[in-house]
């Protein structure tokens, strides 16, 4: 999200806080998981990545 306007981002932030809060919802475990669960997926899309090129030499020297 873009934002134009100086010094809005802090009045965002302030204001996901107050409604998270006003859920009972903790915006930091929420960030965190979210943080870990990206790690995670990048971490996946390497090895799947590279036993991807692994089968595909595999392949290609079965031929």
């Amino acid at each position: 999200m873009k934002v134009r306007v100086p010094g809005s981002n802090k009045s965002i932030a302030k204001a996901k806080y107050e409604i998270a809060n006003e859920f009972g919802l903790d915006l930091e475990n929420s960030k965190q998981l979210n943080e870990q669960g990206m790690n995670r997926s990048k971490t996946n899309s390497r090895v799947n990545s590279k036993v991807k090129s692994r089968r595909q030499k595999q392949e290609k020297n079965c031929k």
